[in-house]
């Protein structure tokens, strides 16, 4: 894929304060008279956590096709933390503003930052207007969709229950000192 990287670098555009202040009021309107907002991620809300992006000036292609290398130290996905965007995306969600995200990223971030499950609730009768409300699944599904997957995510097959690993898992199939085989 670094074929679909400039060969040249681009020249990287920035903007005044004001022209920014402008257009963030534009969009808080917008989203503020939206009745359905939905959110479209990709690699450049976590290149702030440090994770690089593939074609930016300094993205993983970028740099492959012309040639250069990397002169800042990328962090790994598993350490890094939800951007303040990650956590604005929460914050939206979390008031019943943002309805769903779509994310083409695969490092997580976004199930880090706090992006609440739809969780199906069974209501039980046990007296008279008494009701016992249990917890029958929570799916993140229902909110999001991670277009190329989540390297962190396992789920059991049993229960379905869902789990965000902190440890790199590996496929190789002979054993190592540090094997995490997820058996697929």
């Amino acid at each position: 894929m670094a074929s679909s990287a400039p060969k040249v670098p681009e020249k990287e555009h920035h903007e005044s304060l004001d022209s920014i202040d402008r257009k963030a009021k534009l969009l808080a309107e917008q989203i503020r008279k939206s009745k359905h907002l939905i959110a479209f991620t990709g690699a450049g809300i976590s290149t702030s956590a440090g994770i690089p992006d593939f074609r930016g000036p300094d993205g993983v292609w970028t740099l492959k096709r012309q040639g250069r290398v990397r002169d800042l130290k990328a962090v790994n996905a598993l350490q890094a933390i939800p951007t303040p965007t990650h956590m604005a995306l929460v914050e939206l969600q979390n008031r019943g503003i943002l309805k769903y995200l779509v994310s083409q990223n695969c490092d997580g971030l976004h199930r880090k930052s706090g992006m609440l499950p739809v969780c199906l609730l069974r209501l039980f009768p046990v007296l008279d207007r008494v009701w016992l409300v249990l917890t029958v699944a929570c799916e993140f599904q229902d909110r999001i969709s991670e277009l190329h997957g989540n390297s962190n995510r396992e789920y059991c097959k049993d229960c379905g229950k869902e789990y965000i690993r902190d440890f790199r898992a590996v496929a190789a199939y002979e054993k190592t000192v540090h094997d995490h085989r997820t058996g697929r």
